[in-house]
């Protein structure tokens, strides 16, 4: 049997945090984060409510909001932003309640793609903008109320953001989200 000790006071800890929660719990920090350079595009503009996002360890759903910035300042004292997005499974959206949210916390955008703020953490965030994720959001859709209607589109992959108002609205935001985008009360 193994028997794991705290570190002692300023001895750094056995194993590299790969989140903030982590490191208060006392995983060792080495202070090594994740930047989106400037003028680069930033997790909210990469995903946005309505669309498909998957990760690199097997999760993944609809997008129902992006929550953000939320700055943590490092041990070098300088201040890293990063975003938390908000999914509902796709066999639960459209009938979803709150309780059935899942949050991918700490997102970073790095040269397009979207990657966790610890540089010890390589997961990733894959936004899904091709042709099976149009049909999973139209099966997603099928199975809501028939407020909802899916719009016939072309199968080509496009990594162009939605756009929520006019012609190309999204037919799979909750009919309150799509309201409150367009300004109707």
């Amino acid at each position: 049997m193994q028997i794991r000790r705290k570190p002692r006071p300023g001895q750094p800890g056995l194993h590299l945090a790969h989140s903030l929660y982590s490191a208060e719990l006392g995983a060792h920090d080495p202070g090594r984060y994740r930047l989106t350079p400037p003028c680069a595009p930033d997790v909210p503009v990469l995903v946005q409510p309505g669309m498909t996002v998957r990760t690199s360890y097997g999760t993944g759903g609809i997008v129902v909001a992006v929550e953000g910035p939320t700055i943590h300042r490092g041990q070098d004292g300088r201040e890293y932003t990063h975003f938390t997005i908000i999914y509902v499974p796709v066999e639960r959206f459209g009938r979803h309640s709150a309780a059935d949210h899942c949050w991918i916390n700490e997102c970073v955008a790095v040269g397009g793609r979207i990657l966790m703020l610890l540089e010890a953490n390589s997961d990733e965030v894959f936004v899904d903008t091709g042709p099976s994720a149009k049909a999973r959001q139209e099966r997603a859709a099928a199975r809501t109320s028939s407020s909802f209607s899916c719009q016939a589109g072309s199968s080509e992959r496009s990594a162009a953001p939605l756009h929520i108002s006019g012609e190309h609205e999204n037919p799979l935001l909750p009919e309150t989200i799509r309201r409150d985008r367009a300004g109707v009360a």
